[in-house]
């Protein structure tokens, strides 16, 4: 099946200001001493498994030029402009729909385009794995992080003991929680069952796009008409129209809520390969490529176990 992805690229970096800029956000810039900007990297990084010409990348309106500027080989059709911002659900929506129009039924991967990553062969393996979890019926696959410290900067996944039918590295979730204040923190790593929120997600489009009609249905109707005008060439006005109608809407706190598969991988024992662009502090010098594989922060325990993977 034709592997696809969908770049998160929207966001205005203000936590990591002043370095982040709303006209240079982060994403766009560089955190390592090679040059290449964050999202450069998110590209290359996936390159062994989704072509180019199929990755989308789903932006603000005003940095559709940077976009182009850093990733000449991106077709321009596949730049997803939103004139305003409606969070992860009506994005991830219309990108299904519009993916949906070039390919009958195709691999989706959703993902940041702010993610510092080291050990790239252990990311692309624990991709490999979602990917295969979410052939499985029609599984939707999130990807977390093995918390290595008490952390409230991010959302956690709450996982079970219980495996997928087919693959015994595959949990079921049982909730995701929002971002907890440091006393839950220190309980969630306590206990051994709770992973940070990546913001990751695999999922075939015939699987994301059936739990948004059952559960999500206002947003699956706009998206659908949005992505109609795509193929008509008159995007803009009607995405426009119908995401000011669109509530904002978080996918995880939205449609996971529904009684559907979760599932999640264990980690992998090796160093630390992780850390969102935002953590760092915005006069941290470049990262040396070199060094990519070791800690990325000054917290992280150096043998911790770095990703680990679950699914809806």
């Amino acid at each position: 099946m034709k592997k696809t992805a969908l770049i998160m690229a929207g966001g205005k970096g203000e936590r990591f200001w002043p370095r982040s800029r709303v006209n240079l956000p982060k994403q766009f810039l560089s955190l390592t001493d090679d040059g290449k900007t964050m999202i450069q990297l998110t590209v290359e990084r996936i390159s062994p498994l989704v072509d180019i010409k199929d990755v989308y990348i789903a932006t603000n309106a005003n940095y559709k030029e940077l976009v182009k500027q850093q990733l000449p080989g991106l077709p321009e059709e596949n730049i997803l402009c939103e004139p305003i911002g409606r969070n992860t659900a009506p994005c991830i929506a219309l990108a299904a729909a519009v993916i949906n129009r070039k390919y009958d039924d195709a691999v989706m991967l959703v993902l940041p385009s702010d993610h510092l990553i080291g050990y790239e062969e252990l990311y692309l393996g624990t991709l490999k794995k979602a990917i295969a979890t979410c052939m499985e019926g029609t599984n939707l696959v999130t990807i977390g992080i093995t918390p290595t410290y008490p952390e409230t900067g991010y959302g956690y996944i709450n996982f079970s003991n219980e495996t997928s039918d087919t693959s015994q590295d595959a949990y079921r979730v049982a909730r995701f929680v929002e971002k907890p204040d440091i006393e839950t923190a220190k309980d969630y790593l306590a206990s051994g069952k709770y992973l940070w929120n990546s913001g990751m997600f695999v999922w075939k489009i015939s699987s994301i796009k059936s739990n948004l009609k059952a559960f999500m249905p206002d947003i699956y109707e706009g998206a659908e008409k949005i992505g109609e005008a795509y193929a008509l060439l008159c995007s803009m006005t009607c995405f426009a129209e119908n995401l000011q109608h669109s509530e904002v809407s978080r996918l995880t706190s939205e449609l996971w809520k529904k009684p559907t598969i979760s599932i999640q991988f264990p980690a992998a024992s090796a160093g630390t390969m992780w850390e969102t662009g935002w953590q760092w502090n915005a006069s941290t010098p470049p990262m040396n490529t070199a060094t990519t594989s070791r800690a990325m922060s000054s917290r992280s325990a150096p043998n911790a176990a770095p990703f680990a993977a679950a699914s809806v």
